[in-house]
C-alpha cells in the first residue's frame, strides 16, 4: 500500500516541492492513514480540522483526536468550529453540500495564507465505485463513469487507488488509531445507501469487485481519450473551411460514427443534443441557430457551419440540452452534476439551482418592471427593482443584467439573488450550475 502512495507521491512531484502539504484530517482510518504514509515519506506536512458540530460530543472527541495527532507527528495544526445547521440554512442548501463548501472555502484560504503546495483528502477506491455508481444511476456519460480525479486543481488523492480494506488493514498492522463517524452507518444518505446495500451485493457476485472497478475506470479513460482523439484527428483531416465557413461532409455523416463525431465538434458551439440528434435527419435547407449565435445550414455538400457570436439582449431559450450560451458580452457554460460531487460556491455569480425543480425551456432576459424574487435570506419576495436600487446600478447595468426564468418564475439574477424556490435543498439530488465568463 505504501509502495501505491509512493509512486503516487513520484507521479505528482510531491517529493521536492518545498512547500508543506496540507492534509484534511477527519479523524477517520483513511485521513490518519494519509498522515502515516506523508510522515514515513519525510513529505513536510500540516494538517487541518473541520469541526462540523454535527454529532455533539462525538464531533468534540474527533476534534481532541486530531489535536493530539499533530502533536504526535510535530505539525501545524489548523481547527476550524462552525455551526454547519445555521450555515445550511442560510445558503439554503443540506448539511451536506454546506459543510462540503465550508470544507473546500477554508482549505483554499490556508493554502494562500500559508503557502502550502495543495490539499491532500483520503478519498479512496471505494468512494471511486460509490460515486460511479451514483453517476450510473442517475443517467451519466462516459465521463461520469472514469472516476474520481486524481488531482484536481490543488487537491490531490494519494489514497486514490487504495481500497478501504486496503487502509484499515494498514491502520491495524502500524497500530494506528482512528475514529469512527457514527454518520457514515445512516442510510438516509444516498452514498451510504450505495456503500451498505449495493456494494455487498456487487461483492457477493464478484469478490474481486475493488479491482475490476479499478481496471474498468482505467480502461474507460482510456477509451474517453482516445474516442476524443480521433475525433479530432478525423474532423482535422476531413472538415472543409472557406469564407468563415466549416463544412462537415455529406460523405462522413453517412458513416456509423457521425454521430459521435458531430457532438464532438458542434457541441462547443453551443448546439444542444436534441438540434444535433435532429440536424442528422434534417432536408437540405434545414437551419439550425446555437444558443451561441452559430448556424448550421443543411446543404448538399453537408453540414455548413456560420459562426457569428450573437451579444445581443434579445430572450434566450435554454432547453435541458442547452450546454452554453452567450449573454452581454459574456459566455456562459452550463453543468448538470449530482449533489455528491459538487463544491457548494457562497457566489451570487454562479448559478446553483436544484435541476429538478426547473422547467424547460428556461428563459435569460433582462428584468421587466414588476418583477419580483423570492430571494434566499429574505422572507416573502422583493421587486428587482428594489434590488438594483440597493446595489446602485446604473440603467445600462440594469438593462444588461441577466435574469433567468422558469415557468413563468424567476429563477436567478445573475450576482445579485437567488430564488428560494430553486435552490439546493436536502432533497437535491442534480445541480444545475451555471458559470459565467467575459468575452475578451
Amino acid at each position: 500500500m505504501l509502495t501505491s502512495f509512493i509512486e503516487f507521491i513520484h507521479q505528482h512531484q510531491l517529493a521536492v516541492i518545498e512547500q508543506p502539504m496540507l492534509i484534511a484530517v477527519s479523524g477517520g482510518a483513511d485521513s490518519v492513514v494519509l498522515c502515516h504514509h506523508f510522515h514515513q515519506a519525510e513529505i513536510p506536512f500540516a494538517i487541518a480540522h473541520v469541526n462540523f458540530g454535527l454529532r455533539g460530543g462525538e464531533s468534540d472527541a474527533d476534534d481532541i483526536f486530531v489535536a493530539g495527532l499533530a502533536e504526535t507527528y510535530g505539525v501545524s495544526h489548523h481547527k476550524k468550529y462552525v455551526d454547519t445547521k445555521t450555515i445550511a440554512h442560510e445558503m439554503g442548501v443540506s448539511t451536506q453540500m454546506a459543510a462540503r463548501t465550508i470544507r473546500y472555502e477554508w482549505f483554499n484560504e490556508l493554502i494562500e495564507t500559508n503557502n502550502y503546495s495543495g490539499v491532500a483528502v483520503g478519498t479512496h477506491l471505494n468512494d471511486q465505485i460509490e460515486t460511479a455508481l451514483l453517476n450510473f444511476s442517475k443517467e451519466t456519460g462516459l465521463k461520469g463513469l472514469t472516476g474520481i480525479a486524481p488531482v484536481r486543481s490543488k487537491i490531490y488523492r494519494p489514497l486514490i487507488n487504495t481500497t478501504r480494506k486496503e487502509i484499515v488493514a494498514y491502520a491495524d498492522e502500524h497500530e494506528l488509531t482512528w475514529r469512527h463517524d457514527s454518520s457514515n452507518d445512516d442510510t438516509h444518505y444516498q452514498r451510504n445507501r450505495i456503500r451498505l446495500e449495493v456494494v455487498p451485493v456487487l461483492q457477493n457476485i464478484n469478490p474481486s469487485l475493488e479491482r475490476s472497478f479499478a481496471n474498468s475506470f482505467k480502461h474507460l479513460k482510456q477509451a474517453e481519450d482516445f474516442l476524443e482523439h480521433q475525433a479530432d484527428l478525423i474532423l482535422q483531416g476531413s472538415l472543409v473551411k472557406q469564407n468563415n465557413q466549416i463544412t462537415f461532409p455529406k460523405s462522413l455523416l453517412e458513416e456509423s460514427v457521425n454521430t459521435y463525431l458531430v457532438f464532438h465538434w458542434l457541441q462547443p458551439h453551443g448546439f444542444s443534443n436534441n438540434q444535433l440528434e435532429s440536424m442528422l435527419f434534417a432536408k437540405q435547407g434545414a437551419t439550425f441557430t446555437s444558443s451561441l449565435g452559430c448556424q448550421i445550414q443543411v446543404e448538399r455538400d453537408g453540414l455548413v457551419l456560420s459562426s457569428h457570436t450573437n451579444t445581443s439582449l434579445n430572450e434566450v431559450l435554454i432547453d435541458r440540452d442547452t450546454r452554453s450560451f452567450i449573454w452581454n458580452n459574456k459566455s456562459y457554460s452550463i453543468q448538470s452534476i449530482p449533489v455528491e460531487e459538487y463544491e457548494i460556491q457562497r457566489n451570487a455569480s454562479v448559478g446553483q439551482f436544484d435541476a429538478d425543480k426547473l422547467k424547460f425551456p428556461l428563459v435569460v432576459r433582462s428584468w421587466k418592471q414588476g418583477d419580483r424574487i423570492k430571494s434566499i435570506g429574505l422572507k416573502g419576495s422583493k421587486k428587482v427593482s428594489d434590488i438594483y436600487i440597493d446595489h446602485k446600478l446604473s440603467q445600462q447595468q440594469k438593462d444588461t443584467t441577466l435574469c433567468l426564468e422558469s415557468n413563468d418564475q424567476l429563477v436567478w439574477i445573475d450576482g445579485y439573488a437567488t430564488s428560494r424556490d430553486f435552490a439546493l435543498g436536502n432533497n437535491t439530488k442534480n445541480i444545475y450550475l451555471i458559470i459565467s465568463k467575459s468575452i475578451d
